[in-house]
């Protein structure tokens, strides 16, 4: 029994479009899976304000300009 050239080629491109199938779905939702992430973390970012910055010297830097603010309108009776 001699394998069927027509029927390995076929076999071949059947799995190669298989294979172009999954890599495709696979990105897709890597790239759902990123914009899910990247808005949960802006949602974060926007309920718990938090600093942009990504070093303890930022935050600091942000907390001194907020002393510095001029609040005292805010508080007319």
């Amino acid at each position: 029994m001699t394998p069927n050239p027509e029927l390995c080629h076929q076999s071949s491109l059947l799995l190669k479009s298989e294979l172009v199938k999954e890599v495709t779905r696979s990105v897709e939702e890597a790239q759902l899976a990123q914009e899910v992430k990247g808005k949960v973390l802006q949602e974060e970012y926007q309920e718990f304000c938090q600093t942009k910055g990504r070093s303890l010297y930022t935050l600091l830097e942000e907390i001194r300009d907020l002393a510095l603010l001029d609040v005292s309108d805010s508080y007319v009776m």
